[in-house]
């Protein structure tokens, strides 16, 4: 109830705000976006509704994006809600994961949405490959969109100690429109994923050099060339090799923009003669809104149109533009990244401050609106060293749009948002909005019965506290547990009531939501958990069957858990002190064996007379021992007979099977050695356990953290100060760092103004400073540029 009373307020009040701000200029005719929020239709509560509103979204800021094993990656997380992308949440919690380039779960955490934002740290595990990964951030309510339109962003993991060398798999060769047109100027981007300055040259199937490469910060560089009838054309790298070509078209439309300006979009679209005869229409969308559409004719033999198109009304972020004709039919299509100029964000050296130790950089932020006025908000933050500058990078201003339209246009991730196909609202709502943390378990005796029906109480112990939450398993001996606030890991304990240890504790499979495919915008990658390659059967639940007010979505199970969270569940009881054996026979359950049988299964070991049950007896091997040989049954030894104290002595079997019913046998474990020298002189021949599923062993011996598991709760943020104090002691950590400041919450105050210092670590590197703003309005602002010091 409480959560819908929540809903129905944030949806008055981002109707409020909708309705505040709504601008003629906004997706064309009648089908405007405000006017569809504020018609008849958008008061009927209808789940598509809601699906339309409160659509989120998330941007990413990280403070790199190349790392090393156990650095830390730091992380800004934005959500984003609603048609005008208000920085405000529905949902509480954000999952945050990241993955390896097939799409396996590498690692994940939770954290709680506070103001529309979370922030954090993921380390990077030790033994780790190098390649591409990818950080991933999304609510479950952005499920209900489809797991292809989750927003990652790709990152480069290398344990090389210097920075990663150009390879032709680290580059992408971008044309500006998406093709390259035979016979016009053809703008083309070439993107480095290392970082790295790109050295090369453009050349015919002749090595002729046919233009040369221009070179921006953070691997981007760009070329324009015209291409020729019958020329076939390459990128040569400086190394010599000749790389994949580089391919035109006899006819076709070029389509370039220019969203460098404030106020403006410029737009410019190319024919060859064959396409100027026909009508077109340049038209720009975002999800799946036509905000304008202009039509355009070639005359008078010209083969460019221009025209410009006022930025306000425009969404911010990414949209799309295309070229199309009279048949809709697309011909050229390109990315391009709207910055409002509603902020404006500008970075000054304040001082130098320097001691005897260390060299310290002070420099002053200040954020504005359009009309110039001061902004208090929030930014992210962050500075990274980088390699000196070289020489044949351009020496043209480093215009912070013109360098985020290049990581557009080349497809690089823009704090996690990539050009995307128009997203479809869906018509049903299968992922409900997530106000806390969850747990779902199936309960099991200690004999692995499971438990229907029944009272469980969950002790929670975070190390301050102990609380205590009771549930109820269904049919299945399913429950749930919902709405937990938790922080850091913290100990799950399931007890029920009972005569013993063996009977009150209960042991749990825990079950999540299984990981969301990766779509790296080529094809799906199916994430295959480590959990699958098990050769147990791994079972899998649907949400609706753990009985609970929201039913979305599939299961799957993580490890099966005995041991905090990180054994499967166990089939067996516990050996006897926690021995090792070392020969072991299981019973069969679906065709159990007599118990000579089971005998007769184990290596080394003999059973003789097995006609006569009177007289049927085992052997063990001689490396046993040439002592006695000694049974326990159940945890409890056994007297044995007078022949059994013989020297290698077979023992007869009758009087333990009149003792046990082999039905009733779990298995047959053997002891040799020290290990058998826990029972004394009477084991000098070797230990013979025999372990019943019913036995009395279970409740002298009971490990009680077998009905306990670890909970991941929220993860708790590490300060980067701290982070720096860290690998300051760890020499290897410390020359391989290269983020030299990172602050996800830096606030400006009433003038507008933060300031910012840290420690200069070389003097012969450049600085990369990269700030990042989103207001509770949805105003944005992104900056970059590179500082030579």
């Amino acid at each position: 109830m409480k959560s819908s009373k929540f809903l129905y307020t944030f949806a008055f009040a981002l109707l409020l705000v909708l309705t505040v701000n709504a601008q003629q200029s906004g997706p064309n005719s009648t089908h405007s976006l405000n006017s569809r929020l504020i018609s008849e239709d958008f008061f009927q509560t209808t789940e598509r509704d809601s699906l339309s509103l409160w659509r989120e979204q998330v941007l990413l800021h990280t403070d790199a994006e190349i790392y090393k094993p156990q650095q830390n990656l730091f992380f800004k997380a934005y959500v984003l809600t609603g048609p005008n992308e208000l920085r405000v949440s529905a949902s509480d919690v954000l999952r945050v994961e990241l993955l390896d380039q097939n799409g396996n779960l590498v690692s994940n955490q939770y954290h709680k949405i506070q103001s529309g934002s979370a922030n954090g740290a993921i380390e990077i595990p030790k033994k780790l490959e190098d390649g591409t990964y990818y950080l991933r951030a999304y609510t479950r309510w952005m499920l209900n969109y489809g797991e292809e339109n989750l927003p990652s962003k790709a990152l480069k993991i290398t344990n090389e100690s210097n920075e990663f060398t150009f390879a032709d798999g680290d580059m992408t060769i971008a044309p500006e429109g998406g093709v390259i047109v035979v016979g016009l100027e053809n703008k083309v981007i070439l993107s480095n994923l290392s970082g790295n300055t790109i050295v090369g040259q453009i050349v015919d199937e002749n090595g002729k050099v046919i233009s040369s490469i221009t070179n921006y910060e953070d691997g981007l560089a760009t070329f324009n060339f015209t291409p020729q009838t019958g020329k076939s054309y390459y990128f040569k790298p400086g190394s010599g090799e000749q790389l994949s070509p580089i391919e035109a078209q006899d006819e076709g439309i070029l389509l370039q923009a220019n969203a460098i300006e404030t106020n403006s979009l410029k737009v410019r679209v190319q024919a060859t003669d064959a396409m100027m005869a026909n009508s077109y229409k340049v038209k720009g969308t975002k999800n799946g809104l036509t905000y304008f559409e202009t039509p355009i004719t070639f005359e008078n033999g010209k083969r460019s149109f221009e025209l410009e198109i006022p930025k306000k009304g425009l969404p911010q972020g990414i949209m799309n533009l295309e070229v199309s004709d009279e048949y809709n039919q697309i011909w050229t299509k390109r990315p391009v990244y709207i910055q409002s100029g509603d902020l404006n964000i500008t970075v000054d050296k304040e001082a130098i401050v320097e001691d005897s130790n260390n060299k310290r950089l002070r420099y002053r932020v200040k954020v504005s609106d359009a009309e110039g006025n001061p902004v208090t908000t929030e930014l992210s933050l962050s500075v990274r060293e980088e390699e000196s500058i070289n020489s044949s990078v351009s020496d043209m201003k480093r215009n912070s749009n013109f360098l985020t339209d290049l990581k557009v246009l080349a497809g690089r991730d823009l704090h996690g948002e990539l050009p995307k196909k128009n997203i479809e609202t869906p018509d049903n709502i299968k992922y409900s909005f997530q106000n806390g943390l969850e747990f779902y378990g199936q309960a099991y005796d200690f004999n692995n019965t499971l438990l229907k029906n029944k009272d469980i109480q969950v002790f929670v112990n975070n190390e301050n506290e102990v609380e205590v939450k009771e549930v109820a398993t269904n049919d299945d001996g399913l429950f749930s547990l919902t709405g937990l606030q938790l922080d850091g890991e913290v100990t799950l304990t399931f007890r029920r009531e009972g005569k013993n240890t063996m009977e009150k504790l209960v042991k749990v499979i825990p079950y999540e939501y299984e990981v969301p495919e990766l779509n790296l915008g080529k094809e799906l990658t199916t994430s295959t958990p480590k959990i699958q390659k098990s050769k147990q059967f791994i079972p899998k639940k649907r949400l609706v069957d753990f009985d609970f007010a929201d039913k979305p979505a599939n299961l799957i199970p993580l490890e099966e858990v005995t041991l905090v969270g990180k054994k499967r569940l166990s089939k067996v009881t516990k050996s006897v002190y926690n021995i090792t054996p070392s020969r072991v026979a299981y019973q069969s359950e679906e065709r159990p064996k007599t118990i000579p049988q089971l005998f007769l299964g184990i290596p080394g070991v003999y059973v003789t007379n097995l006609g006569d049950i009177e007289r049927v007896s085992v052997s063990l091997p001689q490396s046993y021992g040439l002592g006695p040989v000694l049974w326990v049954l159940d945890g409890i030894p056994l007297v044995q007979p007078d022949q059994a104290s013989i020297d290698n002595a077979t023992t007869p079997l009758a009087e333990i099977m009149s003792l046990v019913s082999f039905i009733d046998v779990e298995r047959i474990e053997l002891l040799r050695g020290a290990d058998a020298g826990v029972f004394g002189s009477r084991a000098g021949g070797g230990v013979i356990l025999i372990y019943t599923k019913s036995g009395a062993y279970s409740s002298e011996y009971i490990a009680r953290k077998d009905a306990q598991t670890t909970f991941e709760g929220y993860e708790i943020p590490i300060a980067f100060d701290d982070y720096l104090e860290v690998i300051s002691r760890k020499r290897k950590l410390k020359e391989n760092n290269k983020t030299l400041f990172w602050n996800p919450s830096l606030v400006t105050n009433e003038n507008g103004e933060a300031t910012f210092e840290f420690e200069v670590l070389h003097e012969d590197s450049s600085l990369m400073i990269d700030v990042k703003a989103v207001t509770e309005e949805g105003k944005r602002a992104s900056y970059t540029t590179s500082l030579q010091e």
